[in-house]
């Protein structure tokens, strides 16, 4: 039986038709972290990261972008992929 906060939830709960994933290497995450004080560590990142790769490959809504591209390469392929979805 599910719980009754799962019950009253699932009214508001939506599955979005797309979810694109930027994807990075952790080291390139770490680089990009612009304070000292973070709770991103290198294991919570690796197990995040490998989370999100296998959503990509269950999932046909998620869309995995390269994020180890320059930033206008980033902008036009999350551009080329809402395009082909139609948003």
């Amino acid at each position: 039986a599910k719980h009754y906060v799962e019950i009253i939830l699932e009214a508001f709960s939506y599955e979005p038709d797309l979810t694109i994933y930027i994807d990075v290497s952790v080291d390139t995450a770490l680089d990009r972290i612009e304070t000292d004080h973070t709770y991103e560590n290198r294991e919570f990142l690796q197990q995040a990261r490998t989370n999100y790769l296998v959503l990509c490959d269950q999932f046909s809504r998620f869309v995995r972008v390269d994020g180890e591209q320059d930033i206008d390469s980033v902008v036009n392929d999350v551009t080329d992929t809402l395009i082909n979805h139609g948003v």
